[in-house]
């Protein structure tokens, strides 16, 4: 997740999550990941997401571009993860977006 104050318009804002299940973190190699935003009106939008470095640490990420970030309020934040054993969804995150001076 993003450890600073997110603003609404704000472009470039890096969320990491780290893919975990009961044995630990998951190994990713292999696989494909999508990162589902939901907004604070519940519009969810599935934007590609990317593994960080060395699949077998489960990090994936997602930056905003323009556009994502458009309404102040609770957000949520939910990673699909597809691997030749089938597809599975993490848990889900809340994020707050604060308006603008």
């Amino acid at each position: 997740m993003a450890n600073t104050e997110i603003h609404v318009g704000d472009v470039g804002t890096i969320f990491e999550l780290t893919i975990k299940d009961d044995d630990g973190v998951v190994d990713l190699t292999s696989g494909t990941v999508d990162i589902k935003i939901q907004d604070p009106g519940l519009n969810v939008d599935t934007k590609p997401g990317t593994i960080d470095g060395d699949p077998t640490t489960g990090i994936v990420r997602y930056t905003t571009v323009s556009g994502d970030i458009d309404e102040e309020g609770c957000w949520q934040i939910q990673a699909v993860v597809t691997l030749p054993g089938g597809t599975w969804s993490s848990d889900i995150q809340q994020f707050e977006v604060f308006p603008n001076l």
